[in-house]
């Protein structure tokens, strides 16, 4: 799993990239539509690529956390 923050976008944008179609069709399952800190969450498979704007500053970092998020996440679905 590859999880990237969009943080220049005011909507918030995050891009999770599965292993498994199986796997990403599970996340999209759980995560439409579910309320987080007020908002409503929108999850689904882009029928074409998307363009969005992030940082660049300390990406090594941010790439870490990022990695090991995604290993948390993996670990919830078992």
């Amino acid at each position: 799993m590859n999880v990237i923050v969009f943080d220049l976008e005011p909507e918030g944008v995050v891009k999770i990239k599965f292993r498994t179609a199986e796997g990403a069709q599970k996340a999209i399952g759980r995560l439409d539509g579910r309320l987080f800190d007020g908002r409503q969450l929108e999850a689904y498979i882009p029928e074409k690529k998307e363009m969005f704007k992030k940082s660049e500053k300390n990406e090594i970092e941010e790439n870490k956390r990022l990695q090991q998020y995604g290993k948390e996440l993996e670990r919830e679905e078992v």
